[in-house]
């Protein structure tokens, strides 16, 4: 038997082909090594003498790589003639195939990947300061690719947030809003557990940031103390409620009202005692987008 060395210089598909043009056939078998010298599991070997063989093998990184050669049928000679060529995958963002090695990409950007080696997961951090919505998009996609997009949170915890193509080579569009500050991560992977090593993807993210100077407030152990009006705020992240404290000197009527409501909303105003007791006292907005009055008459 022979054995080869292969140095391998970055990612690609490995290409071994061994061929006897000699009178003497060769039944050919041809295995591959890890740079560790450890049995990889790839291997392929000739069917009949003298036919020629070929190995295929997707590296996902570089390094010297081991090919033993031997003839199955034990003969003592035979000329034969071995090749190597690496067809190699552009991807700077290799290797990233999972968390620990997410690879950081901005809120507003967009970059080109692959997905290989098959079966493989891209995954990204994005690192946010304020809330915002954030929209994420996969284009450009290969046509053999039926794609996924997965957001988990800053804890690395599962959020429910996920997409995917409903077919091979549909682009995908995820959005979220993120309820605060910190890094995200994003998985991208291919739901045929398959591989393109000619065509990338495109990978483009984008951020509307809100800004709201009174969160969190989001429940009324964090309420914001109201020294001024009117106050802006958002109602964001979807789902959330705003608390405010409001203290009162003086007997007399108190109106609240929310106006400039966005036209996908519909309001609802609510007062509480000092206690934070339930005082059946609310109101809503009659429809999405229209302002709200609450109004009531303390005494001191």
């Amino acid at each position: 038997m022979d054995w080869f060395r292969i140095p391998v210089p970055q990612p690609g598909m490995l290409t071994i082909e061994a061929v006897n043009p000699s009178a003497i056939g060769i039944r050919f078998e041809l295995a591959m090594y890890t740079p560790d010298v450890d049995w990889a599991s790839v291997y392929t070997s000739a069917s009949n003498s003298g036919d020629s063989v070929t190995l295929r093998w997707d590296l996902s990184v570089g390094g010297d790589y081991f090919l033993r050669l031997r003839n199955l049928d034990n003969l003592p000679e035979g000329e034969y003639t071995v090749t190597a060529r690496l067809d190699a995958v552009e991807d700077p963002f290799e290797p990233n195939q999972d968390f620990t090695r997410a690879a950081p990409i901005e809120i507003n950007d967009s970059l080109d990947a692959f997905i290989f080696p098959r079966g493989e997961e891209d995954w990204y951090e994005v690192n946010f300061s304020t809330p915002g919505a954030f929209h994420t998009s996969l284009t450009s996609v290969p046509e053999n690719l039926k794609m996924e997009i997965v957001i988990y949170g800053s804890d690395l915890n599962w959020l429910s947030v996920y997409t995917f193509a409903g077919n091979p080579g549909d682009n995908v569009f995820l959005d979220y809003d993120i309820p605060a500050p910190g890094t995200y991560f994003i998985r991208i992977r291919d739901m045929q557990n398959t591989r393109n090593i000619e065509g990338a993807y495109t990978f483009t993210t984008s951020f509307e940031p809100v800004v709201d100077e009174f969160e969190p407030n989001p429940d009324v152990w964090r309420a914001k103390l109201v020294t001024q009006s009117p106050v802006q705020a958002y109602i964001f992240p979807r789902g959330d409620q705003d608390f405010y404290q409001l203290f009162v000197s003086t007997e007399g009527s108190l109106d609240i009202m929310a106006d400039q409501v966005s036209e996908n909303m519909r309001i609802e105003l609510v007062l509480y005692d000092a206690n934070y007791s339930w005082m059946a006292l609310f109101n809503t907005s009659p429809s999405k987008g229209e302002p709200v009055l609450l109004q009531r008459n303390l005494g001191v």
